[in-house]
C-alpha cells in the first residue's frame, strides 16, 4: 500500500473500532471530520457494541454501523454454548470482512479490538503503542502511535491516531444530531417542572465502577439547594440505576423530580434543553458536552485531566491528587467532595446561562 501520509493516498474504506464504554465511543467521534476531510470518497465504518450504536448511527460522517456482539458471545461462553459462540463471532469477522477496510483506527487498545483488527483484513492498521495501548498484540498494527503528552484527555488521545494518515486535529468536531421526536417529548417532560433554569443530574456510573459514585445523600444535598434557589431539578437514570436515583430524589425532598426510564437518544435530548448536567465520569457526562450543554463533572479515583469534558465552560469538582493517588480505587474517596463546592460550581455555570440565577 502506498504512503498513507502521501496526499495522493486515497483508501476506498475506512474503519474505526471503538467498542464500549459510551464515554469512550463520545470521545472517539472527533476523529470523523478530520478523516472526512482528508478522504472525502471514503466510506467511514465503524464497529461498536450494540448499546454504542444509537449515537454512532446518527453520525452524518458515518456510512455504515458494524456490530460486535460482546454481550451475546459472553453468554454463550459462560453458559457453555461453545459452538454458539464460535458462530456468532466468525459471522461478525466475515461482516467486518465483506465491508473490505483498506485501513482500520483502533482506539480502544484492547486485546479484543487488536484482534479484530489483525483479522479484518486491513493492509493498513493503526493502533496505539505497546505500553500505551491498555493491552497490546505484536503484529496486530502495523503503524503504532505514541501520544504525546501521555496524560492527556482521551479525545486528543483518540486523535493521536491520525498522524499516520497525515489528517488535521485541529478540524477536530463532534455533535449528536437533534432527534426531533425524542426532542418533543423531552421538552414535554421538562414543561411539566417548570423552573428559572433546568439541571439534570445523573448520580450512576456503571456497575463495574462504582467507586466512580459520589454518595447519594451528597447528590441530594447538592440538588435540594439548587432547586430551593428555584431551579427544575431532575433526576436520570440507566439500567440498574433506579433505586439509586430514587435514593437521591427521595433524600432531596419534593423539589427534585425522578425522571422516568429513557433511551439513550432521549437522554441526550433532555440534556440538549438542560441549562446544567451534574454527574460523575460517567456515560451521561460525555453526552452532556457532546450535545452542547455546560457540565459539573466529578473526579474521585479517575483523572480529571484524562477525562475531562471536551470543549469550554464546564466545571470539574475533583479530590486532590495526593488523595486520588494514595485512594485507589476506594469508593470513599468519592466523599471528600464536598456538596458546598459542587453547588458553587453549579451557580458559577448558571450565572453564565441566567445571570438572575443567583
Amino acid at each position: 500500500m502506498a504512503d498513507p501520509a502521501h496526499s495522493g493516498f486515497s483508501p476506498a474504506s475506512i474503519l474505526i473500532i471503538r467498542l464500549s464504554a459510551l464515554g469512550d465511543v463520545i470521545r472517539t467521534l472527533p476523529l470523523l471530520p478530520p478523516l472526512r476531510a482528508r478522504f472525502p470518497a471514503a466510506r467511514l465504518g465503524w464497529l461498536c457494541e450494540p448499546g454504542q450504536r444509537p449515537v454512532v448511527e446518527v453520525q452524518p460522517l458515518v456510512d455504515e454501523v458494524l456490530e460486535f456482539p460482546r454481550q451475546d458471545l459472553t453468554r454463550s461462553l459462560k453458559s457453555g454454548h461453545l459452538l454458539r459462540a464460535g458462530s456468532r463471532l466468525r459471522t461478525t469477522l466475515a461482516t467486518i470482512r465483506r465491508w473490505r477496510p483498506q485501513v482500520v483506527l483502533d482506539a480502544q487498545g484492547t486485546y479484543k479490538s487488536a484482534l479484530l483488527m489483525r483479522l479484518s483484513g486491513a493492509p493498513l492498521r493503526i493502533g496505539f503503542a505497546r505500553g500505551v495501548a491498555r493491552e497490546y498484540i505484536p503484529g496486530a498494527a502495523t503503524h503504532h502511535v505514541t501520544p504525546v503528552p501521555a496524560r492527556q484527555s482521551r479525545v486528543e488521545k483518540a486523535l493521536s491516531l491520525l498522524a499516520p494518515l497525515a489528517a488535521d486535529p485541529s478540524l477536530a468536531a463532534a455533535e449528536l444530531p437533534r432527534q426531533a421526536g425524542a426532542a418533543a417529548l423531552a421538552e414535554s417532560l421538562w414543561a411539566a417542572k417548570p423552573g428559572r433554569v433546568r439541571i439534570l443530574i445523573s448520580p450512576g456510573a456503571s456497575n463495574r465502577q462504582g467507586y466512580k459514585r459520589w454518595p447519594p445523600r451528597m447528590f441530594a444535598a447538592a440538588a435540594a439547594s439548587l432547586a430551593a434557589g428555584g431551579a427544575t431539578v431532575q433526576i436520570a437514570w440507566g439500567p440498574g440505576e433506579e433505586g439509586l436515583a430514587r435514593e437521591v430524589a427521595g433524600h432531596a425532598g419534593g423539589g427534585v423530580h425522578l425522571l422516568p426510564a429513557t433511551s439513550l437518544l432521549l437522554l441526550a435530548e433532555l440534556l440538549r434543553t438542560a441549562d446544567l448536567f451534574i454527574g460523575n465520569d460517567s456515560g451521561p457526562m460525555h453526552l452532556a458536552w457532546l450535545v452542547g450543554t455546560p457540565v459539573v463533572a466529578l473526579y474521585g479515583a479517575t483523572d480529571p485531566v484524562v477525562n475531562a469534558p471536551w470543549g469550554p465552560g464546564h466545571r470539574q469538582v475533583a479530590v486532590t491528587t495526593a488523595q486520588r493517588l494514595a485512594g485507589g480505587r476506594d469508593p470513599s474517596l468519592m466523599a471528600a467532595i464536598k456538596p458546598e463546592a459542587v453547588i458553587a460550581a453549579a451557580r458559577e455555570i448558571l450565572a453564565g446561562v441566567n445571570p438572575s440565577s443567583d
